[in-house]
């Protein structure tokens, strides 16, 4: 993949370069091809971000929260056979503190990998549907919960 950045930089004394850099977001919302989409991050975003509750941070409230759980007694001689998940997003309407979300969680010892989608106000200030991947061990923990989602379906 090329970047166009050094290309716009190169016709910087010309006119064209402010004709190119001011269009380069295709008409149709997605990105020119070959180029790739750096979300810019916010101070908002930011603190919203030091908000996440740990992934372990699971409480019911009250008698209408919904939850489904399966899970395998852990051995830690066992290997790890897989995992699947089917989950669909409907951009489920929440409203105030409400948030909405599924994941799948994959633990062997302290290894932790979860996926899935949330809808949660308080934490991404808007009623959106994400996508999200967290991943921690070995004394390493990323997060990535800014991914709007399409609406669609989610695979297994």
């Amino acid at each position: 993949m090329k970047s166009t950045l050094s290309r716009i930089k190169k016709d910087s004394t010309s006119s064209l370069a402010t004709n190119r850099s001011s269009t380069i977001w295709s008409k149709d919302g997605g990105c020119p091809f070959g180029t790739i989409p750096v979300k810019r991050i916010t101070r908002d975003d930011l603190i919203r971000l030091r908000r996440i509750p740990p992934p372990e941070d699971v409480t019911f409230e009250d008698e209408y929260d919904v939850v489904a759980i399966a899970g395998l007694p852990y051995n830690p001689n066992s290997k790890f056979a897989g995992a699947g998940m089917d989950t669909v997003l409907y951009n489920p309407q929440v409203n105030g503190q409400q948030h909405s979300g599924s994941r799948l969680k994959i633990q062997k010892g302290s290894d932790i990998l979860q996926v899935g989608w949330r809808v949660d106000p308080t934490l991404y200030g808007d009623a959106k549907t994400r996508f999200f991947i967290h991943f921690q061990g070995r004394n390493l923990e990323r997060s990535s919960g800014s991914c709007p989602s399409s609406g669609s379906r989610a695979g297994s």
